[in-house]
């Protein structure tokens, strides 16, 4: 089984790909070091972080727009727990072209 194909152990909900079985796979299709294509997926990333902690959304053409959802606090089933806060989450917005690719 390769690294794309194996599923994350104790996983209940779904198989994960993780991110050395990506960096395997279009390494050997586009014939570039691991290595290089790590550093370069690695400053997307960053890039992309930047964006959005400064409030920004981030569009990744044919994969979706990165945007931070605030959510509001739940009421606390303790007060000992403290205040409630609000949280940010990162949400995916797929584009058409991944749902169509990914068969959603």
């Amino acid at each position: 089984m390769s690294s794309i194909e194996s599923a994350k152990k104790g996983s209940k909900k779904s198989n994960v790909v993780e991110f050395s079985g990506i960096l395997e796979k279009v390494s050997e299709q586009h014939k570039i070091s691991k290595i290089k294509l790590k550093k370069a997926f690695q400053g997307i990333f960053d890039v992309a972080a930047e964006g959005l902690k400064k409030g920004n959304e981030v569009q990744l053409i044919g994969l979706g727009l990165l945007r931070v959802r605030d959510v509001p606090p739940r009421a606390a089933g303790s007060e000992d727990a403290g205040k409630p806060r609000a949280e940010h989450k990162v949400v995916l917005l797929p584009s058409k072209k991944f749902k169509t690719a990914a068969g959603l």
